[in-house]
């Protein structure tokens, strides 16, 4: 996975991997790879050389938008990957820079994780309140 953020944070490449572990993350689980590409045909076919640039959008928009809009029905969230793109919201903000902050601070996490593990085992020390 640090591989896959590497490559968003520092390259703007995001990886099927990494989406579909995003989108069950803050969306809910369904089967993401098959509707990553069933939306990435669907966009072929519409768009045609603009496809990539909208599909990315599409899926930063359908990770992100659940921290922006608390009133989102989740129960079916491959409808909202459908359907993110005629949201008002779509267009009002870089969705796509808005994770790769997201997978900037992930990285950050990890790489202080990565530390601490080297450092070894710390005891916890009891303090008096």
């Amino acid at each position: 996975m640090k591989e896959d953020l590497e490559k968003l944070v520092n390259d703007g490449k995001l990886t099927s991997k990494l989406a579909i572990q995003y989108l069950t993350l803050f969306v809910g689980e369904d089967n993401w790879e098959e509707h990553l590409k069933v939306l990435y045909a669907r966009l072929q076919k519409k768009l045609g050389s603009k496809a990539t640039e909208h599909f990315r959008k599409q899926v930063a928009c359908t990770i992100m938008f659940p921290t922006h809009e608390r009133n989102l029905d989740l129960r079916q969230p491959c409808k909202i990957l459908f359907a993110v793109d005629k949201f008002e919201q779509f267009n009002d903000a870089d969705w796509f820079e808005r994770l790769r902050e997201v997978a900037r601070k992930d990285l950050m996490i990890q790489e202080f994780r990565s530390k601490l593990l080297d450092l070894g085992i710390i005891d916890p020390r009891e303090y008096q309140p």
